[in-house]
């Protein structure tokens, strides 16, 4: 295509699209620059956030004289920050500054917060530093969901959301591995007293630092960035591939764009099913080790117990792309599709309600832990707000309050894991079975949803067809030439947007 663009407005010239071999060239050319920095980022990200997870089995109950109770709240703390900043600050960044800057500056501060966490000696303290560390990590996704989004076509986003979604699992994997070789460092002095889980906290928040320099320098803050060694004629294919996201690069905030969101039903639906499916996620990020360990293995054994559900997690990850997209059905329906395979989590929770911990065989027990993650529901909405959301101020509404949502969902769950209950914790697994029901069926009404707004659109579309068929048949041939591409939303642009449920 033969774009002209200006930092104003952009115009679109109406042309050939490109060769699928030319724009092969440009994505290899964005993801060999973009993609290893962005799993980088999350894989830090994840491994820094499950260092207390693994502190667990490493004596940090002692070295910080902490209850359960108290643990569980330093472990939701960190949910806490992120709520706060995600729905407040990170908007505003987003809107204002470049991705880079947004991202490695939060980056380089929380792994101080990290290296801080190795030499607290109290609760108050640990759970200042989890606080600090939530709130800068809190600009982490949906930064690199606001990338993803404005530099890949919707029909390609996602398969980028599900290997952002698979460097958490090989982080947590990775991270039980390296956690189990500190476990074996003889004890010294040198920790002032604390156990091995200090020096976890010590050496991943030394390597956060020194890679937050990397981002600063290597991510990129556009589509067109230098980065990229774009020629001009691949900067023209960027330029179409922006155009198919409809979403543009503008400084100044739409709040037309995000009243247009709050008065959307599936909206509403979107945030619920994304905070309530991710309760027990929030409750195996932090108790995970703990749970495994009451079945009645070895600290360091939990640990490195930890990798079965992460495999099991790329696993569903792999069959959430392949499904949506090769199997026709399934790319076509994503929100139906996540609603059925979020049956599998469902039965997982049941399984833990209903095998005893004192069972003498714990398989069925780590079963059900194995496949308790909800990622079919938390990958399947960032795909449905990728591919229907139109507007650059509704894209980065949409993903820093569901990305919230999410955030919402790992604080409050882990609050249900209380103390009284243990080791059965009846309550709280009946409430994330619950929670899993509520969200197959939202998921169920958001299909409909788009689809229905899909058939009023194509009925649309097909009465102005045969109104202006005179009008089109004397212009035959004489085509616009130039047509202003405009911040329009989804809803803005009516029987030209058409929804992907």
């Amino acid at each position: 295509m033969d774009f002209k663009t200006s930092k104003k407005k952009m115009k679109i010239v109406a042309v050939d699209e490109p060769s699928i071999i030319q724009e092969r060239k440009v994505i290899q050319k964005i993801n060999l620059v973009a993609v290893p920095v962005m799993l980088l980022v999350m894989f830090f990200q994840q491994l820094d956030k499950m260092t207390l997870n693994f502190a667990a089995m490493l004596g940090i109950y002692k070295d910080v004289n902490i209850s359960h109770d108290e643990f569980g709240l330093a472990g939701s703390l960190y949910y806490l920050a992120q709520l706060i900043f995600q729905s407040t600050v990170v908007i505003y960044f987003l809107q204002r500054f470049p991705l880079s800057k947004v991202l490695s500056i939060p980056m380089f501060c929380w792994g101080w917060s990290l290296i801080g966490s190795s030499f607290v000696s109290n609760f108050t303290q640990l759970a200042a530093c989890r606080f600090l560390l939530g709130a800068f990590e809190a600009f982490t996704y949906p930064s690199l969901f606001l990338f993803i989004k404005t530099h890949y076509r919707r029909s390609e986003q996602g398969t980028y959301l599900a290997l952002v979604y698979i460097s958490l699992c090989v982080a947590i994997m990775c991270g039980s591995l390296f956690t189990f070789g500190i476990g074996h460092i003889p004890d010294t002095e040198f920790m002032h007293g604390h156990g091995n889980w200090a020096w976890s906290m010590l050496i991943y928040g030394a390597v956060t630092v020194c890679f937050s320099i990397i981002v600063l320098i290597y991510l990129p803050d556009s589509p067109y960035s230098k980065r990229f060694h774009l020629t001009s004629g691949e900067k023209e294919i960027v330029t179409a591939r922006i155009a198919d996201n409809n979403v543009l690069r503008i400084s100044n905030i739409q709040w037309n764009q995000i009243i247009e969101s709050l008065k959307e039903p599936r909206y509403w639906c979107l945030l619920l099913l994304t905070a309530i499916s991710n309760l027990p996620n929030g409750a195996i990020t932090i108790f995970s080790s703990q749970l495994i360990k009451d079945l009645g293995f070895s600290e360091l054994d939990s640990i490195l117990l930890n990798i079965p559900r992460n495999v099991y997690e790329i696993i569903t990850y792999i069959i959430f792309i392949y499904s949506t997209n090769r199997i026709r059905w399934c790319k076509n329906n994503v929100a139906f599709t996540s609603a059925i395979l979020m049956l599998a989590p469902t039965i997982g929770i049941v399984l833990l309600l209903a095998i005893p911990v004192a069972d003498e065989k714990p398989i069925g027990r780590l079963v059900g832990l194995c496949i308790i993650p909800t990622t079919f529901a938390t990958l399947g909405g960032q795909a449905l707000v990728s591919s229907n959301v139109a507007g650059k101020t509704k894209m980065i509404f949409y993903t820093t309050t569901v990305t919230t949502a999410n955030t919402l969902g790992h604080f409050i769950g882990p609050m249900a894991m209380v103390q009284s209950e243990f080791p059965e914790y009846t309550t709280a697994l009946t409430i994330y079975i619950i929670a899993d029901m509520i969200t197959i069926l939202l998921l169920f009404y958001v299909g409909w949803s788009f689809q229905n707004d899909n058939n009023i659109r194509l009925k649309k579309q097909q009465k102005q067809e045969n109104e202006n068929l005179d009008l089109q048949q004397q212009n035959n041939g004489n085509n616009v030439d130039k047509e202003e591409h405009e911040d329009l939303t989804d809803v803005q642009q009516d029987h030209r947007f058409i929804y992907k449920p």
